[in-house]
Parts: C-alpha cells; sequence; structure tokens
C-alpha cells in the first residue's frame, strides 16, 4: 500500500498524519510526504507530519517513508505527485493553515478526490473511537464488488462496526413521490439494492471475523445528506464509498453530491477508485 500524505502544517495536517497512522493496517505500508509551500519550512513540516505517523500499534520504523516538496497548485501538484509516484491512496486534512481557508475545506480536496488516479481519504479530527466504526456507501453494483476488497488491507478489531448503506432516490412532482412504493419498479429496484447490500455484508463477515456488520436500504431525496445523516446518528468514524469513471457511483461521488458529502459529512471521507 503506497500513500501520499500531503500536510500543509497545519493542525489538520498533523490530525490527518495521525489518522492514518492509527488505521488497522493488515501489513505495514510505505508512505511519501509532500508539501506544497516554500522550501524554507519544508523541513519542519515533513518533521511534523512524519511525527504524526508515530503509533504504537504501527511505529514508523516499520514503514518505508519518502519525504518531498513541491510548489504551484496545491490540488494539481497533488494529482501529479500521486500519479507520478503510482500511490495508492492520496491522504488530505479537512482544513488547512490560516490564510489558505481554501485549501483543503473546499476546492483542493474536491479536485483531487475528483482527479486523482487512487483513491484519497479526507480526514477530519472530531475525536477517535475504538473500536471503530465505518460506514460504506454502495450504489452501483461494480463499485460494490470491490469494496469488500478494498476492505482487506485492514485487520479490523473485535468489535468494530461496519454498516453497509445504500440509498434509494426517491423523487417527488408537486410535492408527491413520482414512483410509488407498491409499483413494480420500485419493488425491483428495492430488491436489487437489498440483495446489494445483504451480499456485501455477507463478505465482509467471512473476511472479518468478530466484526458486526449491518447492511441498510435507505430512502431520500438528497443522497448525500441522507448519507450524512445517517454517519452523524451512527458516530461514523470515517465513510468509505466506491467511485466508476463510467458508470454507478462516478454520477455520484464525482460531481456535486460528492463535494456536498464531504463539506457535510461529521466524519473521515474515504473514496476508493475503480478503474
Amino acid at each position: 500500500m503506497k500513500i501520499l500524505l500531503a500536510t500543509d502544517g497545519s493542525k489538520h495536517a498533523h490530525a490527518a498524519g495521525k489518522f492514518v497512522g492509527e488505521l488497522p493496517w493488515r501489513d505495514p505500508p510505505s508512505a511519501t510526504l509532500v508539501h506544497v509551500g516554500e522550501d524554507v519550512e519544508a523541513t519542519n513540516v515533513l518533521a511534523a507530519a512524519m511525527q504524526a505517523l508515530q503509533t504504537p500499534e504501527m511505529p514508523t520504523s516499520t514503514w518505508s517513508i519518502e519525504q518531498m516538496f513541491c510548489q504551484g497548485h496545491p490540488a494539481q501538484q497533488i494529482v501529479h505527485v500521486a500519479g507520478d509516484s503510482g500511490a495508492d491512496l492520496v491522504v488530505m486534512g479537512a482544513q488547512g493553515v490560516s490564510g489558505l481557508a481554501a485549501f483543503f475545506l473546499g476546492s483542493v480536496s474536491e479536485k483531487v478526490a475528483r482527479h486523482a488516479p487512487c483513491a484519497t481519504l479526507v480526514t477530519r479530527a472530531f475525536g477517535g473511537r475504538t473500536p471503530p466504526r465505518i460506514l460504506l456507501a454502495l450504489d452501483d453494483s461494480e463499485a460494490a464488488k470491490g469494496l469488500p476488497e478494498a476492505l482487506a488491507r485492514f485487520k479490523f478489531c473485535a468489535g468494530t462496526q461496519i454498516h453497509v448503506v445504500t440509498v434509494m432516490t426517491v423523487v417527488k412532482l408537486f410535492g408527491m413521490e413520482y414512483l410509488e412504493h407498491v409499483s413494480r419498479p420500485w419493488q425491483q429496484a428495492k430488491a436489487w439494492a437489498t440483495a446489494a447490500v445483504t451480499g456485501v455484508a455477507k463478505d465482509l463477515r467471512a473476511a472479518h471475523p468478530g466484526v458486526e456488520v449491518t447492511s441498510h436500504v435507505l430512502e431520500g431525496e438528497d443522497v448525500a445528506m441522507t448519507l450524512v445523516e445517517l454517519a452523524r446518528e451512527l458516530e461514523v468514524t470515517m465513510a468509505v464509498v466506491g467511485s466508476n469513471r463510467k458508470s454507478g457511483l462516478s454520477r455520484l461521488f464525482l460531481g456535486s453530491v460528492s463535494e456536498k458529502f464531504l463539506r457535510h459529512a461529521p466524519c473521515s471521507v474515504w473514496i476508493e477508485r475503480f478503474k
């Protein structure tokens, strides 16, 4: 697992390093710590990022770590380095330093999530939870097949909760639902959704003994806010979503919904990229 940790020296970037360092990796990952800014500050910023990764569970001595700095537009440079380094995951804090208000809170994180050639993780430091609670958001059958494999990177402890969820979009015209629940198309769609989350939940139970796996089929007009509300209700540590560039979740997590979800989610958000 090759991780690209983007840091600007802020407390949010420090929290991002701490968050990724505390994830229950099955095998020690390798990491490239990158700072987009002036070289005069790079040494201290990168040293702080290295310290943030250090955890009792997986000390950095077990990691393979490189450091680098570059200049230019943060989002463009992060995406460029991710591609050149062959990164599997880009990790960013949800907000940058003062004076760079939009560094990770808005445009940069959204652009990286949209254009990165690999998975992205945008972290929020709202306090860790042990064991963790994870939300898997499904929408597309191809993405659904790949998500259990994505979680195979982790060795979850007993008591970890994984909530597998899909949201059925409710369309309303003149205040009334366009497709009634008793209609055949709706029932067919619900049957597919139920089968999808149930199948993924079954695979996760088999792959992660001792983990509590629950499936949910929800309905809502606003997919992003429905997921946000569930994440808040369950006090989720991290939401994991799949993205297929050509179909399915491409419309869900590579456009306006992803930006809305990233802005409002009360937890860290991992977007897994499927080619």
